[in-house]
């Protein structure tokens, strides 16, 4: 009795009570109080946190775990139903490949129709992706995917109007883009991806006009000579009338410029602050225009005055071929000015082996003694009826040594009248073709050739068109001064034509504009090249030269020449003689090679085909060496302002009325055109 009273004394809750966190009814640990919301009288939970998990719980299929707290029942023996092999672990399965509870890879939802890919299984959302069954059901095609917005594009540059929102689809819908960034949908040059163009308008849609371009100060040029005096503001698009070179002082006078030639006019006339610098000489009077005068005579310090000289040198001022320095001829007179006379004589003796008065231009002596032909040129040496001047058979191009003067031929001049050519018959100047443009020179095959400043154009006298392409002479010249050309639509940086209006070429980065070299008058050689004079007027660089032209698509060559004159072009005569004007002469150069062979004073040159050429200067026309520039005597009576040889001792001469003549040069003259009719002779070519 004893014994039984101390027992229930020391246990006051009558039995052992446990906590049961999971509210099971069933508890884990012991609990500190007899009663309370989670004490309990039964023990034994395996998981107190899993009200599904304590003793006599059933076992199910749920990843293997002790429902029951007895280890002993394993979850194989659960009847769980069917398992489906989850290759691609997405919750549902394709094959069914046992009963029971599924375990890696596996799942107890079947109904996958692409176990490999995991955005594939029943209930997934449909995409866009030709065709695909996303959701495992054949009756949902990809139409009824959400699919991109599209938005409307009216100007087809690939960016829609975000303001237009057409509809979604998963297949591209005609006039629409996916990409609504366009800030005007009228015009397919603006749009995101835009280059940015000088046009008040925001090409690329970043919110700013006319960014990312070039801008230039520019000035007003009322006179049209690519310079400006008063300033007209910053722009990025250089409009006609505007330029960007600042510095004249006269902008009412297209020859006054900063650029400009000084010329004895009491005028500043390159606008650096003097006036005449350097151009008042002394000068003596020149009686007979040979350029050297009596140092005896009377002299004047002024400008240049006409029918005076600065070269003191003249022994003889009533004959024209008297000075020092002269060439002595055959002729008992003293040329040179030296005491002597006919000493060193530059008189040739052709060697003539037919007797007919003329021989080989490669063969003769200089001397007054010797013995042959006073004229060269004779092209048959065996055949004493072919000769320079000889008349000429039908169909024999060397019967007179001219292969361009066949009689049976049509025989056609080239010439310019005013800002327009011709090209008119020999025999009877009928005109039988015209161009709106004005030409430089007649290539062999008689095709007329111009000049723009570093552009060659090629036309074709039968369409009466200038309006054929362009052809640049693509050659980046050597430095200082580095010449892109780029004519026409520069990238990005608008549609205009420099070289048209304004004289300048945009430079290819489109960043300046640049001076463009000036080329003078072309020359066309035997083998079908083009020579072109030109003058740089660049900053550092006011040295000229010549550009040799391929055909004419190439620069064969830049050869430059100090003082060159771009102004006078060049000129082609006998056996291939490339006459330059360089300064204050003209220099000869052999073809090919350039070699320098000799030197006339300054003028324009033309071929009268044998030997001689005609030399235009500031005096009267004189006749020169073709081959060696030895001055022959006044071109007589006429005074001309262009000569063209049309055969032997023939020549074509316009005067300053604009007619023309036919003459030897020798006071036999033959009108050939009324006034008016041309400016200049360009060449002699067949009729086209």
């Amino acid at each position: 009795m004893w014994f039984l009273t101390i027992l229930a004394c020391s246990d006051p809750c009558g039995g052992p009570r446990f906590v049961d966190q999971d509210g099971d009814g069933f508890g884990r640990g012991r609990a500190a109080s007899c009663e309370g919301p989670d004490v309990v009288r039964v023990g034994g939970d395996c998981d107190d946190h899993d009200a599904n998990v304590h003793p006599g719980a059933p076992e199910v299929c749920d990843g293997g775990v002790d429902d029951d707290c007895d280890p002993d029942t394993v979850e194989e023996e659960v009847d769980g139903g069917p398992v489906f092999r989850d290759t691609d672990r997405d919750g549902f399965g394709g094959e069914r490949v046992r009963e029971g509870c599924p375990g890696d890879r596996e799942s107890s939802v079947g109904g996958d129709c692409n176990d490999l890919q995991q955005d594939i299984h029943p209930g997934a959302a449909e995409a866009c992706n030709d065709g695909i069954d996303d959701d495992c059901d054949p009756a949902t095609p990809d139409d009824d995917a959400l699919g991109p917005l599209w938005y409307v594009d009216a100007d087809l540059d690939g960016f829609g109007d975000p303001s237009r929102p057409l509809r979604t689809s998963c297949r591209p819908i005609g006039g629409t883009s996916t990409v609504a960034t366009d800030c005007d949908d009228q015009l397919a040059s603006v749009n995101p991806e835009a280059q940015e163009s000088c046009n008040d308008r925001d090409d690329d849609c970043d919110g700013q006009v006319d960014d990312d371009v070039s801008w230039w100060d520019v000035f007003e040029d009322a006179d049209g000579d690519g310079w400006g005096a008063v300033a007209l503001g910053t722009v990025c698009h250089v409009e006609r009338g505007q330029v960007t070179l600042s510095g004249d002082c006269d902008d009412t006078e297209a020859a006054i410029h900063p650029q400009a030639e000084e010329v004895c006019n009491h005028v500043d006339d390159d606008c650096d602050g003097q006036v005449d610098p350097g151009l008042w000489v002394e000068q003596w009077p020149d009686l007979d225009g040979d350029l050297h005068g009596d140092a005896s005579a009377s002299s004047i310090v002024d400008c240049r005055t006409p029918g005076w000289t600065t070269s003191p040198s003249d022994c003889d001022d009533a004959t024209p071929t008297v000075y020092e320095g002269a060439p002595e001829h055959c002729d008992g007179l003293d040329e040179d000015c030296d005491g002597a006379v006919d000493e060193d004589a530059v008189d040739r003796r052709y060697l003539d082996l037919d007797g007919d008065g003329f021989g080989r231009t490669d063969r003769f002596v200089t001397s007054c003694d010797a013995v042959g032909a006073p004229s060269g040129g004779d092209c048959d040496d065996d055949d004493a009826t072919a000769y320079p001047g000889a008349v000429e058979t039908c169909g024999d191009t060397t019967s007179d040594c001219d292969a361009r003067t066949d009689p049976c031929s049509d025989t056609c001049v080239w010439a310019r009248r005013g800002s327009d050519s011709v090209s008119l018959r020999l025999d009877d100047g009928t005109q039988v073709a015209s161009l709106p443009c004005s030409i430089d020179a007649v290539d062999r095959a008689g095709v007329p050739v111009r000049s723009d400043d570093l552009l060659v154009r090629w036309t074709d006298p039968g369409s009466g068109s200038c309006n054929g392409d362009w052809v640049p002479l693509d050659q980046d010249l050597p430095d200082p001064v580095s010449w892109e050309v780029c004519v026409g639509n520069c990238p990005y940086c608008g549609n205009y034509d420099y070289y048209e209006y304004y004289g300048y070429y945009y430079d290819c980065d489109c960043t300046t504009f640049e001076a463009a070299p000036e080329v003078g008058r072309l020359a066309v050689d035997d083998a079908g090249h083009v020579w072109a004079p030109f003058g740089l007027r660049a900053a550092g660089d006011e040295d000229g030269g010549l550009l040799e032209v391929v055909n004419p698509y190439v620069v064969a060559q830049r050869i430059p020449f100090p003082q060159a004159s771009a102004s006078d072009g060049v000129w082609l005569v006998g056996d291939d003689r490339l006459w330059l004007a360089q300064g204050p002469v003209l220099v000869a150069y052999t073809l090919p090679g350039l070699n320098p062979m000799a030197d006339v004073p300054g003028g324009r040159v033309v071929d009268a085909l044998d030997g001689r050429m005609v030399v235009l200067g500031d005096g009267p026309a004189r006749f020169a060496g073709a081959r060696d520039g030895v001055d022959l005597g006044v071109f007589e009576p006429l005074d001309i302002t262009s000569a063209l040889a049309v055969g032997p001792g023939d020549l074509l001469a316009t005067l300053p009325d604009g007619s023309v003549v036919r003459t030897r040069g020798d006071g036999v003259v033959v009108p050939w055109l009324p006034a008016g009719s041309a400016t200049e002779l360009v060449g002699i070519a067949p009729c086209p």
